[in-house]
């Protein structure tokens, strides 16, 4: 199993840290999906996605890229909770910040499991020291929760840990990311300094702010 530290607090985000262009927590997943994307060979279905972050970019050797989801912006609907797909039929799943919004994340993973064909493989990013988001967020998942969730029915592949304590104090004094009143902006302003702080000392703690795993059906 190999395990991957991803914090880069670049100078780009420090410089567009107030135009809020993009949060700390994407940009990690970016990076994430690039470290393993490569790897993902036949179909690959995005569940929960949107096809305006374009995350198909990621994934260059996959023969079709599929993005699916229940109400906005998708190719293909799907309910992760009773997915029209036949028993073992589906190449891989990358689920990035959806399973945290899934009110019965185990009946979620029930499905993919059903559907994911032997030796497919499964990646999970979610958040893990990070701000309530969205019109619903269930839940925040440690590397014990994704095996909970797997049981000895998977493979880890790999474990990403998506920064460490500066990333999660920056990422969370950036938001809410659209207001720009005078208490916010002092947030603001406080996780500029913590990110520049970050960029320096930040190592691999007990806090990252998200959590991911490559997993790999067993056959």
């Amino acid at each position: 199993m190999k395990q991957v530290f991803i914090s880069d607090i670049s100078w780009r985000y420090l410089l567009n840290y107030f135009r809020d262009e993009k949060t700390l927590f994407r940009h990690y997943q970016e990076l994430a999906l690039e470290d393993c994307g490569k790897t993902f060979t036949g179909e690959v279905i995005e569940l929960g996605g949107e096809k305006h972050y374009n995350a198909s970019a990621c994934f260059p050797n996959a023969e079709k890229y599929v993005v699916s989801n229940i109400d906005r912006d998708y190719d293909l609907y799907l309910d992760v909770t009773d997915m029209a797909l036949a028993d073992e039929s589906a190449d891989n799943f990358v689920m990035v910040s959806m399973l945290q919004h899934v009110d019965n994340p185990f009946q979620a993973m029930s499905e993919v499991h059903r559907t994911l064909k032997k030796g497919g493989q499964l990646l999970l990013i979610n958040a893990f020291t990070h701000p309530f988001c969205d019109v619903r967020d269930y839940w925040r998942f440690s590397i014990d929760g994704y095996r909970s969730l797997l049981g000895d029915q998977y493979e880890i592949v790999t474990v990403y840990k998506l920064g460490g304590k500066y990333s999660a104090f920056a990422n969370t004094f950036q938001r809410p990311r659209k207001s720009k009143n005078l208490r916010v902006l002092a947030n603001k302003a406080l996780g500029l300094v913590v990110a520049l702080l970050g960029k320096v000392l930040e190592t691999d703690d007990f806090s990252p702010l998200g959590v991911g795993i490559l997993a790999r059906k067993k056959g």
